[in-house]
């Protein structure tokens, strides 16, 4: 009882005058110090440690206790240890641990190994099922988390509400619209789940990042039922979709229904605020804040602090933020920001020297930040002892760090630092390749930065190439099969097009700087390779462009760069078949190149059949 109600002294207090202790209290106890969670979870291993030395006779519960902690506290080292106790133990063969594993495995982004503790399981429960979905979910593999709620159900077991209330979150940041709307009917076909609150507020967040804000507003008011949750997935699918002025009208008649904004709604709006620079909204939001005991949260006040400062207020910002009885790393980096948002930038450098002095430690966040602070002031010994840092945390690999990195070298005159930095990336995604150009023209080399330009160009044809074989060529059949993702950034999508729509046509290739890491004896097949990412583009948009799926990819500007491109190309872009334009880009080509492209046309005409051949055949 005492442990449900969150009591955990209390709870010490009965377990201590009891005489005889089966494993049964000391696995309620167990379990109270994981649902309190923070600095508890250390106390879960000191009560498991006491269980053992006892010589109590542990049960499935106790471990499963043991490793909810370590996957709360993304102790990896200790579960793994744990996971070899087990198998000396022979629990292994138990469901619950099983699926405790995975979800610690998922909590500390070891992926592969969740994957390899299911597979080793021959008949999976709709527990281990979800364990695994919401594992894929939590680490943003979107299109796992889809594929094995699909092998689920092809098992003949049914999505319950724990899954449903997963996959919708998922639905929506993978902008399957199509898929949502099946998800959707499945709910409604369901009554139980229909009725549900927690449901549709899913289903109206789903719409609202699936870009759908009208379909999210029908689910919204065509629920009999409302509470501030979903108030709450509302305003934020106003804000997602950019009304934000509705956003703010919608806190008024959330009021108006009789539903008080909680901590939560408070932490949407205030951004609002800030955003349409609407002082007064936002001082009766903190005044709200104030009455209703919500300041002491470290998000409401780090929100307050942003949107004084966006307000202009960087006074009231810094107020705030000394009011702070408890303060983490997110309120100390948005204190950064506000300073770098305001020019005081020598400001935010000594905010980031008292968060070094504090418990406090710098995350990626605000490495990323102060490096950039340190690119705008040219402090280039700082900018060198802070990239020490973030190689000493393993923080290099994460793109923004690394990007901002690139251009504080740049920044500081230090283009030889950035390229290296740059060199050392081992994928490259939109941050790095425009950080590196950037870098270029802030250290005057204009003409390399044009040539960085149009190399992260044919990087982005061939990712997306290769990122829609892998989408089209995946086995989706058969149990027990992996799909890998690959994180690859279309957001340069529509530049990677530009030049082509702007008047390079069919030779804008030859443009592009031979890399360091491609000998001169090699430039020729160098630009066959490029020639072949472009024509193989061209097969991608052809199937692309008119496919429901891939709408997101595909923004207005980038369907005019398009069309632009196929238009100056004299191409028709209703062809059903790409490998006409594959020919007549080879008509540019010499002689002695043209046998080299009919062997590589070859493998596309042999797929297609004997009718292309001909055809394209006559285009030579």
């Amino acid at each position: 009882m005492y442990v449900a109600c969150g009591s955990i002294e209390d709870a010490e207090k009965v377990f201590d005058k009891m005489p005889v202790r089966s494993v049964y209290p000391w696995n309620a106890l167990l379990r109270g110090n994981v649902v309190l969670g923070g600095r508890k979870y250390r106390e879960v291993l000191g009560t498991f440690s006491d269980m053992r030395g006892l010589g109590v006779d542990l049960n499935v519960y106790s471990f499963s206790c043991l490793i909810k902690s370590f996957a709360g506290a993304s102790a990896l080292f200790q579960g793994l240890k744990t996971h070899g106790l087990l198998i000396k133990n022979g629990f292994l063969g138990s469901d619950i641990i099983r699926t405790s594993l995975i979800d610690m495995y998922f909590k500390c982004g070891k992926v592969r190994l969740a994957y390899r503790v299911f597979e080793e399981v021959e008949e999976r429960d709709v527990v281990m099922w979800g364990a695994m979905i919401a594992g894929f979910a939590h680490n943003k593999l979107q299109r796992e988390a889809l594929e094995y709620t699909r092998l689920m159900i092809k098992e003949g077991l049914e999505v319950n509400s724990v899954i449903l209330t997963t996959i919708l979150p998922v639905i929506g940041e993978a902008w399957a619209s199509k898929l949502g709307k099946e998800v959707h009917a499945y709910v409604i076909k369901t009554k139980e789940y229909s009725k549900q609150l927690f449901i549709q507020s899913g289903l109206v967040d789903m719409y609202s990042k699936c870009g759908d804000i009208v379909s999210g507003r029908k689910v919204f008011y065509g629920s009999k039922e409302r509470n501030a949750i979903s108030w709450t997935a509302l305003i934020s699918g106003y804000i997602l979709n950019g009304r934000l002025e509705q956003a703010l009208r919608s806190i008024v008649w959330m009021q108006q229904e009789g539903f008080k904004p909680d901590l939560v709604t408070v932490a949407t709006v205030l951004p609002v605020c800030g955003k349409l620079k609407v002082l007064k909204q936002g001082k009766e939001i903190h005044a709200y804040a104030v009455k209703n005991d919500f300041l002491p949260n470290a998000s409401v006040s780090t929100c307050l602090m942003m949107m004084y400062s966006k307000c202009g207020l960087l006074q009231y910002s810094s107020r705030v933020f000394d009011s702070m009885e408890k303060r983490n790393v997110i309120s100390w980096t948005a204190m950064m920001d506000s300073y770098i948002d305001s020019g005081c930038l020598e400001e935010a450098l000594g905010v980031f020297r008292s968060m070094q002095l504090s418990k406090h430690r710098a995350d990626s966040v605000a490495m990323g930040r102060i490096s950039s602070v340190c690119g705008k002031l040219r402090l280039l010994k700082l900018g060198r002892e802070i990239h020490g840092q973030i190689l000493k945390k393993d923080l290099a690999s994460v793109p923004f760090v690394s990007a901002e990195l690139v251009k504080m070298y740049g920044s500081c005159g230090a283009i030889d630092k950035s390229r290296f930095c740059f060199d050392a990336i081992p994928v490259k995604g939109s941050l790095t390749w425009t950080a590196i150009v950037e870098a270029y023209g802030l250290s005057g080399q204009y003409g390399e930065a044009i040539n960085k330009f149009k190399q992260m160009i044919s990087k982005v044809i061939s990712f997306t190439v290769l990122r829609h074989r892998k989408l089209k060529e995946s086995p989706h059949e058969g149990k027990g099969k992996q799909v890998i993702s690959e994180s690859i950034d279309f957001s340069l999508l529509g530049e990677a097009w530009k030049p082509v729509s702007m008047g390079y046509k069919r030779r804008w290739w030859d443009c592009i700087a031979l890399p360091d890491d491609v000998d001169g004896s090699d430039e020729a097949s160098f630009r066959m390779q490029i020639k072949e990412l472009a024509f193989m583009s061209l097969q991608l948009l052809k199937a692309a462009i008119f496919d429901e799926e891939c709408k997101p990819l595909f923004s207005l500007e980038i369907y005019g760069n398009i069309i632009g491109m196929f238009e100056l190309n004299n191409l028709d872009l209703v062809v059903e078949s790409p490998v006409e334009d594959y020919f007549l880009y080879m008509d540019d080509l010499p002689l002695s190149e043209k046998g080299e492209a009919e062997q590589t046309t070859k493998p596309i005409l042999d797929a297609l059949g004997d009718d292309y051949s001909i055809c394209c055949q006559g285009i030579l």
